[in-house]
């Protein structure tokens, strides 16, 4: 039989029932579906079959309903750069196609659905930029505002505020988490750390850190019951010279510690003068009172306040010049540098005799200084102002709020 003779459907049949062979060769290669070709075998590239794939290198058209694949599991591909739907209607420009539940049709490209209602963005979204409402269904990116998937950046600052505020109730505005699951046997642990950075725009590393830390910290080392863990303190540090070191903290109990990890009282000040630089100092500072035309004031002077409110230099000659007044060390050229009252103080300048660790000190009988030997002059009067310490020239400054006039 030729192909000329497989003109109809029953020859057809009659062609496959009786086994009978087509006496022309096959057109083509391999997998190529062979068709009528003008009364001879006919095939082409754009039309394969090789068992599994069937494959179309031009139009392919199915005329009346069609169904591609056969179970829910089926998935079509379709490997194309277009695809054109006749039948859907025409949208305007940047449209795309949306699945409305039923059937296709046709919405803006430059929206989203949220909870069922579309929403446009405005600007131009770039990595990173965490979007926020301009209306009630538009979104905007900030590149002042970020996100990179682990941490939070703002070119400007956060505005924290409530609202609502009875003035009675406490709300909290900020809450940070910092899980553990162990029960080490610590006294500060599990930390949440607030750093506050400085950088200096010009780059090369230059910046500075403080911190602020919530630690649990129970009393002792009890870490066995609930109570005993459920305490905390707070730890503030400072950076100097590029080290950031602890320089204040509050413990469970609320007691303040500077210079000390472990407080023992309501303020406990553990103080450190051996880096104090010549003719400086600190402690309890005032700046009342007014200066005096001729005893004018300078770093380290002992002076005294007159019953005029006028700082005077102090004079172990005569107990009316800082036998029973106020006694301060200046610790500048004005009132406003201050006058420390007690605390530590380099005593460069204004010292008289021998540096003597331990030994006490009075007021001298040179104006506005402090000599490590009593006045013994008839009139002369002796109060004790402090103590050497351990370092060179460094003074615990504490006036006795007695004296001994001598006659």
């Amino acid at each position: 039989m030729t192909i000329a003779e497989v003109e109809s459907r029953a020859r057809l049949l009659y062609f496959l029932e009786n086994n009978l062979t087509v006496t022309a060769s096959p057109a083509g290669s391999d997998t190529y579906i062979q068709f009528n070709d003008d009364g001879s075998m006919g095939a082409d590239a754009n039309l394969t079959w090789d068992a599994s794939t069937l494959a179309v290198g031009g139009a392919l058209t199915i005329a009346g309903n069609t169904t591609l694949g056969d179970a829910s599991g089926d998935s079509v591909t379709i490997n194309a750069e277009t695809i054109d739907l006749a039948n859907v209607a025409a949208g305007t420009d940047n449209t795309v196609l949306v699945y409305n539940g039923s059937s296709i049709v046709t919405d803006e490209i430059d929206s989203k659905v949220w909870a069922g209602a579309l929403v446009d963005y405005t600007g131009t979204p770039a990595d990173n930029q965490v979007a926020i409402w301009t209306d009630t269904d538009t979104l905007e990116g900030d590149s002042n505002f970020t996100w990179d998937g682990s941490a939070a950046a703002t070119d400007e600052y956060l505005n924290i505020k409530n609202t609502v505020d009875d003035g009675t109730t406490n709300r909290t505005m900020v809450r940070l988490y910092n899980y553990r699951a162990d029960d080490a046997d610590v006294n500060d642990f599990g930390p949440i750390s607030i750093d506050f950075e400085i950088h200096n725009v010009g780059g090369n590393g230059k910046s500075g850190i403080a911190r602020m830390a919530a630690v649990q910290c129970p009393v002792g080392t009890d870490h066995t019951s609930v109570l005993g863990e459920k305490t905390s303190g707070l730890i503030f540090s400072t950076m100097n010279d590029d080290t950031l070191a602890e320089a204040m903290r509050i413990n469970a109990e609320g007691y303040v510690g500077i210079g000390t990890t472990d407080p023992a009282t309501a303020l406990d000040i553990h103080h450190d003068p051996t880096g104090l630089s010549d003719d400086t100092g600190g402690g309890e500072v005032v700046t009342f009172g007014t200066e005096d035309g001729s005893d004018t004031l300078a770093a380290g002077r002992l002076m005294y306040l007159n019953d005029s409110g006028v700082w005077k230099y102090a004079d172990g000659d005569a107990a009316s010049t800082g036998g029973s007044q106020l006694l301060a060390i200046a610790l500048g050229t004005a009132v406003s540098d201050g006058l420390l009252l007690r605390g530590f103080f380099d005593m460069a300048t204004y010292f008289q005799g021998s540096f003597d660790q331990g030994v006490p000190l009075y007021v001298s009988t040179t104006a506005g200084s402090v000599d490590v030997a009593a006045p013994s002059a008839t009139g002369d009067f002796v109060r004790v102002v402090g103590y050497c310490t351990d370092t060179a020239n460094v003074v615990y400054f504490n006036p006795d709020g007695t004296y001994i006039e001598i006659s």
